[in-house]
């Protein structure tokens, strides 16, 4: 019973701190490596990619520019903003 209540609480924890990533808001122009690197399905390489792209004037462009996946940019999507600044 013990394991199991340890299990509950560290998928509740996932689903808490997963909660937190999905409500914040990253614009690929300006975020930081580490910053891109807290996305899911990013890694290093992959959010050096990223800045190395830049500028992207919305998704679209991110999409077909940025080197990755439609499947990451999908996973990603609702977490990014672009600025028209």
């Amino acid at each position: 019973q013990l394991l199991a209540t340890q299990t509950q609480q560290q998928a509740q924890s996932s689903q808490t701190s997963g909660q937190t990533t999905h409500e914040q808001q990253l614009n690929p122009n300006t975020a930081s490596q580490q910053q891109l690197e807290q996305l899911r399905g990013i890694g290093s390489v992959r959010s050096q990619q990223v800045i190395q792209g830049r500028p992207y004037k919305d998704l679209n462009d991110f999409r077909t520019r940025s080197g990755l996946s439609d499947t990451v940019v999908d996973a990603i999507e609702s977490q990014l903003i672009f600025s028209t600044d």
